[in-house]
């Protein structure tokens, strides 16, 4: 997957793992060392329930207008 550019010709992605080469990558997709990034894949991110709320109330408040 690091070797090959995305479905929109984007250059590759960085894979987490740190067990692999990553000297393929261009040095703007390497992970920096000791910097700490957000895991976007973790449960409490991939749940949408919070964020259609959100929308419901913004929109019924738009409505009250």
């Amino acid at each position: 997957m690091q070797k090959s550019n995305d479905l929109y010709g984007e250059l590759p992605p960085n894979s987490r793992r740190v067990d692999i080469p990553k000297d393929m990558l261009p040095a703007e997709n390497r992970l920096i060392e000791g910097r700490k990034y957000l895991d976007v894949a973790r449960h409490e991110f991939t749940d949408m329930t919070p964020v259609l709320k959100l929308a419901k109330e913004i929109v019924r408040a738009q409505e009250q207008k």
